[in-house]
């Protein structure tokens, strides 16, 4: 599981860091947690005091620096993604590769507050998970 979220992490910021025209790789922090840790992290930084399935902390603004050396954290918990996953009726591990997508791409600058950015972010979610045999991101599944 955890090797198919590096790979899926590296194809991203492989396909992205060209594009952006980087010479250099491009780090991303992945931490999986349980439901209290994420929920105090909720509470602190977006004054939502409960638990949730992924967040996302960029380092820096878009367009990201050229010099920077991070795109940020990704924070995932596993107590949500497995009643997600059994929600979802696929695995543990598709579930993690759904949010690691959709936190990455708030990462990138994606967001889904605006029908517009929701429909932008909805389809990057496809355009991503589609190949790896997943038929919905979080977006398309829950309207999030």
């Amino acid at each position: 599981m955890t090797q198919r979220l590096r790979r899926t992490t590296k194809s991203i910021c492989a396909v992205w860091v060209p594009a952006e025209g980087r010479s250099e790789p491009i780090e991303v922090s992945l931490s999986l947690c349980d439901d209290a840790e994420i929920q105090a992290i909720n509470a602190e930084w977006r004054e939502k005091d409960e638990p949730t399935d992924v967040l996302s902390f960029p380092q820096f603004e878009m367009p990201l620096p050229p010099w920077a050396p991070t795109l940020g954290d990704v924070l995932i918990s596993l107590e949500t993604a497995n009643r997600q996953a059994r929600e979802a009726g696929h695995s543990l591990s598709d579930e993690l590769v759904v949010l690691l997508v959709h936190g990455m791409l708030h990462l990138l600058g994606f967001d889904h507050i605006e029908d517009d950015e929701r429909a932008e972010m909805a389809a990057a979610e496809e355009a991503l998970l589609k190949p790896r045999g997943l038929r919905s991101g979080l977006i398309g599944r829950s309207g999030a």
